[in-house]
């Protein structure tokens, strides 16, 4: 009854008041005093004339009125003074409403068909944000050939610099950098949207040996799927840390949802093997192959490595009789769900048995200036193992598990313990190794 009793003017007043103490209430708690600042600058925008018109002058004690006129102007004056007011009030509250409604649909969006609440970034944007970043520090060279990146190339791994339980496996982490550039390029060719391969949207990102962590990132920011990285010297992870940090603060408005990047400092290979106290690190292990994840996301899983000139080779671990790293490399994409690919500098498949296709090899040109060392004109070959099925089938023709079946019985890729099964479940024989890769020379690339 009482509010039927006011006027207008106050009804209004009044309604005015509760709508925006009813919009500041739903304001997220991080930014009240930002959203408070921007009403109180929209409602305190004016011409100076219009701050003439409604302010009195001090001067020496005592008040001036700066425009004069009569009586009715004034009141006139003052009328319009309040319109405006009210005018700017009610946008200013508009604005604040359309944020808080912009926010809750955002969070009824996560919450109701998990959808992501920030953006990806451009592959311009990203590039520009890293690319600041390094130019600020120096440049890569200066960034690259300081001791925090460069300790660990030869085989002399200071315990200091290497991670906690690692480096059982290898005597040398040699650096390397593949540019972000070119990592488009792998993208396309994975993904089908340049001509080579049978293309395969990518659900999960995995780089082993981050470096300075750039690769997690564009594909974490920019293609926006969950993305890791692992890495055994660290100070170099360390220096990722940092870039990441100065980058993200450079995205601090409108940022990239961060929480698709995570990453270790940790050594992949005490998750690929058994220590001599036949211990493995599983939770290593399901960090790396995504266990944590849907199915759907491990049979999209992209593991890169970059193991350009064989660095993951023989010259990675000169311990007598010691495995490279190459070999376990070679175990895990083993251990891949089917759909998962493998993409590495030097092939790896040589490790595998060639067991009746149980996956696919496949090759392509990296594009020139893809790696930070060496020629920059040259283009690597970039090697992409994909996962068909996870049985094969023995390839001896005397095999007694064709009496049940004409064409094989099938074997396990992989044993319960993850290791690789080169022997027929059957008969016994040892399945073939695969033989290596060899680049095709010019004549024969000619023929093909």
């Amino acid at each position: 009854e009482e509010a039927e009793e006011m006027d207008p003017e106050a009804k209004f007043q009044a309604e005015l008041k509760r709508a925006m103490a009813e919009s500041m209430k739903q304001q997220p708690k991080s930014r009240p005093i930002a959203m408070a600042e921007e009403i109180i600058d929209l409602v305190g925008d004016s011409s100076d004339d219009e701050e003439d018109s409604k302010m009195p002058a001090e001067v020496d004690g005592s008040t001036q009125v700066k425009r004069e006129g009569t009586a009715p102007e004034a009141a006139m004056d003052a009328s319009n003074n309040d319109q405006d007011e009210d005018a700017q009030l009610k946008k200013a509250m508009e604005l604040s409403l359309e944020e808080a409604n912009r926010l809750k649909r955002q969070e009824y969006l996560a919450a109701e068909n998990n959808l992501p609440t920030y953006r990806t970034l451009s592959r311009s944007e990203f590039n520009s944000v890293i690319d600041t970043f390094v130019e600020s520090q120096g440049g890569y060279e200066r960034i690259e050939s300081g001791k925090l990146v460069k300790e660990g190339n030869s085989n002399d791994m200071k315990k200091e610099c290497v991670v906690s339980g690692g480096g059982q496996h290898q005597t040398a982490a040699q650096y390397g950098r593949y540019n972000h550039y070119q990592m488009w390029r792998v993208f396309d060719m994975l993904e089908g949207r340049l001509d080579g391969l049978s293309g395969a949207k990518i659900e999960a990102f995995l780089d082993i040996g981050h470096g300075i962590g750039i690769l997690p990132l564009q594909a974490g920011w920019a293609l926006g799927i969950p993305s890791r990285g692992v890495e055994i010297m660290t100070p170099r992870h360390e220096i990722a840390q940092i870039l990441r940090g100065e980058v993200l603060k450079s995205l601090c408005n409108d940022p990239p949802d961060d929480s698709l990047v995570e990453w270790k400092a940790a050594d992949f290979s005490c998750a690929m093997v058994r220590d001599q106290n036949d211990k493995r690190d599983e939770e290593l292990r399901e960090f790396l192959l995504f266990q944590d994840k849907p199915e759907e996301v491990q049979k999209g899983l992209v593991i890169f490595i970059n193991n350009a000139e064989e660095v993951f080779a023989a010259r990675s671990n000169q311990k007598s009789n010691g495995a490279c790293l190459d070999a376990y490399l070679a175990n895990m994409f083993a251990n891949m769900k089917v759909g998962g690919r493998m993409v590495t500098l030097t092939d790896v498949s040589y490790h595998l048995t060639n067991g009746n296709g149980w996956f696919r090899h496949d090759v392509f040109e990296s594009g020139t200036n893809a790696v930070s060392w060496g020629n920059g004109n040259k283009s690597l070959d970039v090697h992409v193992l994909t996962k068909l099925n996870d049985k094969w089938i023995c390839q001896n023709k005397s095999c007694y598990g064709k009496t049940f079946n004409e064409h094989g019985i099938d074997s396990d890729v992989v044993d319960q313990d993850g290791k690789l099964c080169d022997e027929c479940i059957y008969c016994g024989t040892k399945a073939k190794k695969v033989n290596r890769w060899r680049k095709p020379n010019g004549k024969q690339r000619k023929e093909e």
